[in-house]
């Protein structure tokens, strides 16, 4: 695990893991560990779940969740990546921040992502 974080202890902090991946996680178990954090910090709602796919990688399962908690915006990215898990939590104490480090999650690390809403069906 790698965690990243500034001085300023308003900045956002993000930590990125990685895990041997065998096989593709159903969608309920993505959505869990996603949400597993959050839970954590008390979640008061659930502003986005989705699904994203990497662009120029062949389909697969991905899941990005957005949370409002007790301890600020909780952001879990879960994607496998050719056998890998890669996990990114990112914990957000202002709220002019959410995008900035979405855009930066989703373009700089992941190297761009195209994103889909989750079917109540498919998270739970």
């Amino acid at each position: 695990m790698r965690a990243y974080r500034s001085n300023n202890p308003l900045d956002p902090v993000i930590a990125v893991v990685f895990a041997d991946a065998p096989r593709m996680s159903d969608w309920h178990a993505l959505a869990e560990d996603g949400r597993a954090s959050p839970r954590q910090a008390g979640v008061i709602d659930t502003l986005f779940e989705g699904k994203f796919s990497l662009d120029g990688r062949p389909p697969g399962r991905n899941f990005f969740g957005d949370y409002l908690t007790k301890q600020g915006i909780k952001q879990s990215w879960i994607a496998d990546v050719d056998g890998v898990r890669v996990t990114v939590l990112a914990t957000i104490y202002r709220a002019e921040d959410r995008r900035r480090v979405f855009d930066a999650i989703r373009r700089d690390l992941f190297g761009g992502v195209t994103m889909e809403k989750l079917s109540i069906a498919e998270a739970n």
